[in-house]
C-alpha cells in the first residue's frame, strides 16, 4: 500500500510538472499573441490616422484649388464687368471720332471671350459649381451684345448681327439648366439681345423691317414673361413698356397702324401707372423713355396730335435735365445726349405744320445745338445739325424778315 502510494505520488508530481510546462508554453503563446495583437492594433490605428491625415490633406488641397479657381473666376468676371461698363459709359456708339477706342475694346472683348471659354472648362472640372457656369454664360452673352453694338457703331452690320445671334444662342443653351435666380438674369439678357438685334435691323434698309419686327416680337414675349413672373417690379414694367413701343414703331413703319396704336396705348398706360410712383429714379427713367419714343418720326402716322406729343417729350426731357444735375447716375445717358434729344424735339416741332411758333422752336434748337458744338469740339454731327436748323430758320424768316433770313443762311 505504501509502495502504491509512493508510486501514485510520483506519478502525480510527474503530471503536475508536465501540466506546468504546458501552462508555461500556453502562457508564453498567449502573451506573444497579446503582444502581436497589441502591435497590430497600434499599427492599424497608425494606418487609420495616416489615412485620415491624407484625406484631410487631400480635402484641404481640393478646397485650396477650388478657392483658387473661384478667385480666378471672380477676377475674370470683374474684368468682364469693367469692360461692359466702359462700353456703356464711353461715348462709343454714336461718335465717329471714337473708332480707335472701339477697335481696342473689340480686341479686348475677343480676348475675354477666349478666356471665359477656358475658364468655363476649368470651373466645371475643379469647382463643380453650376451657378458659376451660369454666371459665365451670362457674361459671354453680355460680351457678345457689347461686341455687336461696337460693330454696329462701326457700320459692320453683318458682324453685329452675328454677335447678337451668338448672344441669343448662348442664353437659350443655358436656360434649361438654370435655377430661378439665374433664369431671370438670363431672360433679361435674352430680352436685351433681341432688342439690340431689332434696333440693328430697323436702322438698316427698309427691307430689313420684317426682321426687326420679328426680333422686337421676341423681345416683347420675353419682357411679358418677366413682368408676369415678377409682378410689381418697376424696372421690368418699364422695359415691357419700351418693348411695346419698339414693336409699335416698326409696325407703324410697315403700315400696320391699328396694331401699332394698340401697343402705343398699352405702353403709355404702363408708364402712366409707373409715374404715379413717388420714386425719383422711376419717374426720371420713365419720362426719358417716353420722350425718346414720342419724338420718333415713325409715330407720325399713328399720332392723333404730333405737336402735343413733341411738346410732352420736351417737357419730359426738361424734367430729366433738371434731375441729372443733382444726380447724373439716375440715367445711363450723359447730359450731352439728353440735350441732343431735346434739340431733336425742337427740330421736329419746327417742321410740324400745325405748330403755332415754328420760329421759336428753331431758336430753342439753335441755342441747344450751339452749346453742344462749343462743348464738343470736333464732333461734326452737332455742327451739321446746327447748320440745318439755321437753314430752316432762315426759310421761316425770309418772307417777313429778309435781312435776318440772310444772316441765318450765312450761319
Amino acid at each position: 500500500t505504501e509502495r502504491r502510494l509512493v508510486e501514485a505520488s510520483r506519478e502525480l508530481r510527474t503530471r503536475l510538472r508536465r501540466n506546468q510546462k504546458r501552462l508555461r508554453v500556453v502562457g508564453a503563446i498567449t502573451a506573444t499573441a497579446i503582444v502581436l495583437l497589441t502591435v497590430f492594433a497600434f499599427w492599424q490605428r497608425s494606418q487609420a490616422i495616416d489615412g485620415q491625415n491624407s484625406a484631410v490633406r487631400q480635402r484641404n488641397l481640393a478646397i485650396e484649388q477650388r478657392n483658387l479657381a473661384i478667385e480666378s473666376f471672380e477676377a475674370s468676371l470683374d474684368a468682364v464687368d469693367g469692360l461692359l461698363t466702359q462700353v456703356s459709359e464711353e461715348v462709343l456708339l454714336n461718335e465717329p471720332g471714337m473708332q480707335t477706342m472701339r477697335t481696342k475694346l473689340l480686341k479686348r472683348a475677343d480676348q475675354y471671350l477666349k478666356k471665359l471659354s477656358k475658364l468655363r472648362s476649368q470651373v466645371q472640372e475643379e469647382t463643380q459649381l453650376p451657378e458659376a457656369t451660369q454666371a459665365i454664360a451670362q457674361r459671354v452673352a453680355q460680351i457678345k451684345i457689347a461686341i455687336g453694338k461696337l460693330h454696329a457703331a462701326s457700320g459692320e452690320f453683318l458682324d453685329a448681327s452675328d454677335s447678337f445671334d451668338g448672344a441669343i444662342r448662348e442664353v437659350k443653351k443655358a436656360l434649361p439648366t438654370a435655377d430661378a435666380a439665374n433664369r431671370r438674369a438670363l431672360l433679361e439678357i435674352l430680352g436685351d439681345s433681341w432688342t439690340a438685334k431689332g434696333s440693328l435691323e430697323g436702322s438698316r434698309q427698309d427691307d430689313r423691317l420684317p426682321a426687326a419686327k420679328t426680333a422686337f416680337e421676341s423681345a416683347l414675349d420675353v419682357r411679358r414673361d418677366l413682368a408676369e413672373t415678377y409682378p410689381d417690379e418697376w424696372e421690368l414694367e418699364r422695359k415691357l413698356a419700351n418693348a411695346c413701343m419698339n414693336k409699335a414703331i416698326v409696325l407703324a413703319a410697315l403700315g400696320d397702324k391699328s396694331l401699332a396704336a394698340g401697343l402705343t396705348k398699352e405702353a403709355n398706360q404702363l408708364r402712366e401707372d409707373l409715374l404715379i410712383d413717388s420714386q425719383r429714379e422711376v419717374q426720371v427713367r420713365c419720362r426719358l423713355d417716353r420722350a425718346i419714343q414720342f419724338y420718333n418720326p415713325l409715330l407720325n402716322t399713328i399720332s392723333s396730335d404730333r405737336e402735343v406729343d413733341l411738346l410732352r417729350a420736351v417737357e419730359d426731357l426738361r424734367f430729366v435735365q433738371l434731375a441729372i444735375q443733382d444726380d447724373p447716375n439716375l440715367v445711363d445717358e450723359s447730359r450731352f445726349q439728353i440735350s441732343s434729344r431735346l434739340a431733336r424735339c425742337y427740330e421736329q416741332l419746327a417742321y410740324v405744320a400745325e405748330t403755332s411758333e415754328p420760329r421759336v422752336a428753331c431758336e430753342q434748337a439753335i441755342e441747344i445745338l450751339d452749346d453742344l458744338v462749343k462743348d464738343n469740339p470736333g464732333v461734326n454731327k452737332y455742327a451739321h445739325r446746327l447748320g440745318r436748323v439755321h437753314l430752316l430758320h432762315g426759310e421761316l424768316l425770309e418772307s417777313s424778315l429778309p435781312a435776318d433770313a440772310e444772316a441765318e443762311y450765312r450761319k
